[in-house]
């Protein structure tokens, strides 16, 4: 994963400070890029952040140490909500905390930003057929 997101941070910056336009002379000593280039390059940072993060969270759970993964998640969730990965893994330490209904309200939140998520819309199932007491929980 490290190799890929240095792959793309070069691109990105050869590609915006191997060209002489107009924000950009030989004289200056630092590349100014455009506004889209510096946003892609943050949300490329950020993804790559929030999943070291989630796979501390892994370290964590495979360990037993599932206060220290749900933080982890969390982190992971923070940097990049749409990361539905975490939310799943998040969701899987609450139901080793015995907590379902925290499950279920993780997953139900990954599925706002990815209504479309598999993984999550399966464990969501699985959860709400294996514990029918959730469903009355949020009709009530």
């Amino acid at each position: 994963m490290r190799i890929v997101f240095l792959i793309g941070l070069i691109t990105l910056v050869l590609s915006c400070c191997g060209k002489n336009t107009d924000e950009h002379t030989h004289q200056e000593s630092r590349c100014r890029c455009s506004p889209d280039t510096d946003a892609r390059l943050a949300e490329m940072m950020a993804r790559d952040y929030a999943n070291d993060h989630k796979k501390l969270g892994d370290r964590y759970f495979r360990e037993g140490k599932l206060e220290e993964a749900k933080l982890s998640y969390h982190r992971s969730i923070a940097i990049d909500p749409t990361f539905t990965e975490a939310y799943y893994r998040l969701g899987q330490v609450y139901l080793k905390l015995n907590q379902p209904s925290k499950a279920k309200e993780i997953w139900e939140k990954g599925l706002e930003e990815r209504p479309d998520d598999k993984k999550l819309l399966k464990a969501l199932k699985k959860l709400l057929k294996e514990t029918p007491g959730l469903k009355k929980e949020e009709d009530g």
